[in-house]
C-alpha cells in the first residue's frame, strides 16, 4: 500500500509539473483555438489530481482538490492575462511562486519593501499560531462534552469556529512563511470574517479573498459587472457552487447537492441585500452590532448545507484530544 501511494504521489507531481510547464511556455502565449485547447488540457490534468488517490483517502483528496482548484484559476488567469502582478510571469521560478501562493502575490519594488514584507510575514505567522489556541480550546470543549454535537445549533457553531480559526490560522502561517522567506507581498486571505455585517459584506470583503479576487478578474470584469451586477453576481455564485461540488465529488465520490443549495441561498440573499441597499441609497438596514449578530445567525443556520459534505470527508467533529 505504501509503495502504491508513493507511486500515485509521483504521478500527481509529474502531471502538475507538466501542466505548469505547458501553462508557462505555451498557454499564456497561445491565441484562439490553441489557447482554448491548452486551457482544457492543463485544467483537466490538474483537476484530475485528487482522483489518482485511493477513494478512502477522503481528507487528502479534499486538500488536493482545493489546491487543484486554486491552481486551475491561476492557469486561467495566466491564459487570459488577468494575473495580479505581470512581473511574476517573467520567469518559470517566479511563475511557480505565483502558482503556489495561497493568495494574490506581488513582487517587491525595492529592498526596503522586501524587508517590510518579511517583517509582516513574521507577524502573520505569529497571528496564525495564536489562532490555534482557540482551536485547541474548542477541541478540548468537544472532548470534554461530546454531547454538544447533539444540539444542531451548538454543533454548527462549533464547526464554524473551528473551521475559521484552524483554516485561517494555517493559511496565515503558510502565507506568512512565504513572505518571510522571499519578501514577496501576499495579500490577506480573510478579513475578520466573524464580524461580517451581511452576506454581501461576507462574500465581497471578508471570506476567501483569494477566490473573490480571481472571480472578479475572470468573471465580474469580463461580464461588465459594474453595469450588469445581477448577471455577474449570479454567474459567480453558480460557478462557486460548481467548484465546491467538484471538491465534494473529488473527496467522497458523490454529491447530494448540498453545496448547490448553500450557494443558491447565499446568492439570493446577497442580491436581495444589494437591491434593498440600492433602494435605501446604501444606508445600512441595521446598526452594526445587530447586523453582525443577525448575519452570524443566518450563516450558522445555512451552514448545515456547507459543512455536511466536508464533515463526511473529514469528520473532525468526532476527533477527541484524550
Amino acid at each position: 500500500m505504501q509503495n502504491t501511494i508513493l507511486w500515485e504521489l509521483a504521478e500527481i507531481t509529474a502531471i502538475f509539473s507538466l501542466c505548469t510547464l505547458l501553462s508557462h511556455f505555451w498557454v499564456r502565449h497561445a491565441i484562439g483555438w490553441k489557447r482554448a485547447l491548452g486551457c482544457i488540457t492543463v485544467c483537466a490534468g490538474v483537476l484530475s489530481l485528487p482522483l489518482l488517490l485511493p477513494s478512502n483517502y477522503t481528507g487528502t483528496r479534499m486538500a488536493i482538490a482545493c489546491f487543484s482548484l486554486l491552481t486551475t484559476l491561476r492557469f486561467l488567469e495566466t491564459a487570459y492575462h488577468r494575473y495580479p502582478d505581470p512581473k511574476l510571469q517573467n520567469s518559470l521560478l517566479t511563475y511557480i511562486k505565483y502558482l503556489m501562493a495561497v493568495s494574490d502575490v506581488y513582487a517587491p519594488k525595492s529592498e526596503k519593501e522586501r524587508a517590510k514584507n518579511r517583517r509582516l510575514g513574521y507577524k502573520r505567522m505569529g497571528r496564525g499560531l495564536l489562532k490555534q489556541i482557540p482551536t485547541l480550546l474548542l477541541f478540548s470543549l468537544s472532548t470534554a462534552y461530546p454531547l454538544i454535537h447533539n444540539v444542531i445549533f451548538i454543533h454548527l457553531s462549533w464547526v464554524l469556529l473551528v473551521s475559521y480559526f484552524c483554516v485561517t490560522g494555517c493559511l496565515d502561517i503558510g502565507s506568512g512563511f512565504g513572505m518571510a522567506r522571499d519578501g514577496y507581498k501576499t495579500m490577506e486571505i480573510f478579513n475578520n470574517s466573524l464580524f461580517a455585517t451581511s452576506p454581501r459584506d461576507f462574500w465581497s470583503r471578508r471570506w476567501n479573498l483569494t477566490f473573490r479576487n480571481s472571480m472578479h478578474r475572470l468573471i465580474f470584469i469580463p461580464l461588465n459587472g459594474a453595469t450588469k451586477p445581477v448577471l455577474a453576481v449570479t454567474s459567480i455564485f453558480v460557478f462557486s457552487a460548481i467548484l465546491h461540488e467538484y471538491i465534494v465529488i473529488a473527496a467522497i465520490g458523490y454529491t447530494k447537492g448540498h453545496m448547490t443549495i448553500f450557494f443558491i441561498l447565499h446568492g439570493v440573499a446577497t442580491m436581495a441585500q444589494g437591491f434593498m441597499l440600492h433602494k435605501r441609497s446604501n444606508r445600512p438596514l441595521f446598526k452594526k452590532p445587530v447586523a453582525i449578530a443577525l448575519h452570524n445567525l443566518w450563516f450558522i443556520g445555512t451552514s448545515y448545507w456547507f459543512f455536511t459534505p466536508f464533515l463526511t470527508a473529514v469528520p473532525f467533529d468526532t476527533w477527541r484530544l484524550w
